[in-house]
């Protein structure tokens, strides 16, 4: 719904009317998980509904577990400040990746929001691994609707995507490396596992 804002005369009114309902039934279903403990339990009234169908019930049991960490103020503020820190980091990486390719004028934070969001959308379509392809080809189409050529959106969007790939691996390698791991150590646990 914020991402929409960005850009109003991009995103058609029932998107937008979509978007705000779809983040009202997502707020109301985290609320859901949160006070849905007893109601899941044996005898519960969600549980007898979900019954017929245990899969999906052990699926929103798990959900309940993971939302029940929301009920402790002291836990729930850093999620969301941390949440909300990783939204603005890679707004601010989307925004600094324009400035650096001359887009900066097609660009604010705003906006960046806009693409990275859009990217999160494409990212999860089913692609290649690391959503190579559906990435670009999202950011791209987003980026040309503010006015980039394609040119311009294409390069920014590979430039993004792989400064945000070789980021985010290359961190993830080392904090694997700091805490003793390394990547024949996990390979050869997972051979090990039946």
């Amino acid at each position: 719904a914020l991402a929409c804002s960005a850009a109003p005369q991009l995103v058609a009114v029932p998107v937008r009317q979509a978007a705000g309902l779809l983040l009202a039934a997502a707020i109301g279903a985290l609320a859901f998980l949160v006070l849905a403990e007893k109601a899941l339990e044996t005898g519960g009234a969600v549980e007898a509904r979900l019954r017929p169908w245990p899969k999906a019930h052990r699926l929103i049991e798990q959900l309940a577990l993971g939302a029940a960490v929301l009920k402790k103020p002291a836990a729930a503020v850093p999620i969301v400040f941390l949440s909300l820190g990783l939204w603005l980091n890679g707004a601010v990486l989307y925004w600094a990746g324009a400035r650096a390719l001359g887009l900066g004028g097609l660009m604010d934070l705003k906006r960046s929001i806009l693409v990275l969001s859009w990217a999160g959308a494409g990212a999860a379509l089913p692609a290649a691994p690391g959503a190579i392809g559906t990435f670009e080809a999202m950011v791209k189409s987003i980026l040309e609707k503010l006015g980039a050529s394609p040119n311009e959106a294409f390069g920014y969007a590979v430039f993004v995507h792989m400064t945000t790939y070789l980021l985010v691996t290359s961190l993830g390698l080392a904090l694997l490396y700091r805490i003793g791991l390394s990547l024949v150590g996990l390979r050869t646990s997972l051979e090990e596992k039946p």
